[in-house]
């Protein structure tokens, strides 16, 4: 089953979120001449230079992933700029501010807030030192301090600030995701070698790698030659076939919001989803689904 976290770090990212924010976004970098030059025209221009750069942004990952051009879901940290999507949404705040002053004050106070997230939010762990066990703790640690964080309030004097506060936390894991990826490569190479604990990390790291539905798919090779690695394979190939623009193979991606309950992504042909997951040993997707989301609260 798809974890709830794994949507709000992926798929949100391009559906719903306003872009992510960094705390570099968040000053006063237009003069009074400049904001009132760009308010008479609601930043309309701007915007639409932004959303031009961000398309082909957007485009040159997916060809880089040799996507299949299937945008039903799309996640991944590389489908983004950080630079053209704080740009956005500063350009979005300007042009909702009451005056030049009320839009300072705003950016100043969210200054302060990515001040007071960087501050008490562990954000990374030393990847480069240790071996290999200890680098993949590490860096699992801080994968899941990172999305434990999305549920947590804004730090106390920012009860208001709630969307930046989740925004600036999804761009710290953002970098997390990206920043493991040779880790993930050398777990997947070595993987033989590992622990089983260490094995588990390498699954939750992969599983987030969304920008390298490649190295999702070699991770997902790895599992299969595991005894008991059949539940974890299905899962990571079917996350590479997600993020390459194709339909699951073994439907374990889905969410429990949907009647009747479906894999997420391109539509599938469940029989052939349900005779794919018989020659692992798996159940019937719909037996998993129900199973599954039968404690489900939205």
């Amino acid at each position: 089953m798809r974890r709830r976290g794994i949507r709000l770090a992926g798929a949100l990212f391009l559906a719903a979120s306003p872009g992510m924010v960094h705390a570099a976004a968040y000053q006063a970098e237009v003069s009074a001449t400049e904001y009132a030059s760009i308010r008479q025209g609601g930043a309309s221009a701007e915007l639409a230079a932004n959303a031009a750069s961000s398309e082909r942004w957007a485009s040159t990952a997916l060809d880089r992933r040799h996507h299949s051009g299937d945008r039903t879901l799309l996640m991944g940290c590389d489908l983004f700029s950080p630079e053209l999507s704080a740009e956005r949404s500063r350009l979005e705040r300007l042009a909702s501010s009451a005056s030049y002053e009320a839009y300072v004050a705003g950016e100043r106070r969210l200054a302060e807030l990515a001040g007071a997230l960087a501050a008490s939010e562990t954000e990374a762990a030393d990847h480069e030192s240790g071996d290999l066990a200890s680098r993949l703790a590490g860096a699992y640690a801080a994968d899941q301090t990172a999305r434990n964080a999305y549920a947590l309030p804004p730090p106390t004097g920012f009860e208001d600030l709630g969307e930046a506060t989740l925004q600036l936390r999804m761009d710290a894991s953002c970098r997390l995701d990206l920043a493991h990826t040779d880790l993930v490569e050398q777990a997947v190479e070595n993987f033989a070698a590992l622990s089983h604990a260490s094995q588990r990390q390498t699954f939750n790291l992969a599983m987030h790698a969304d920008h390298s539905p490649a190295l999702q798919a070699r991770a997902a090779e790895a599992f299969a030659r595991l005894p008991n690695g059949a539940a974890a394979f299905a899962s990571l190939k079917d996350r590479s076939e997600l993020n390459a623009g194709r339909p699951q193979m073994y439907g374990r991606l889905y969410g429990c919001e949907g009647d009747p309950l479906r894999p997420d992504g391109p539509e599938v042909d469940l029989a052939e989803v349900d005779r794919r997951r018989a020659l692992i040993g798996l159940p019937t997707f719909m037996a998993e689904a129900v199973l599954a989301c039968a404690s489900y609260r939205p």
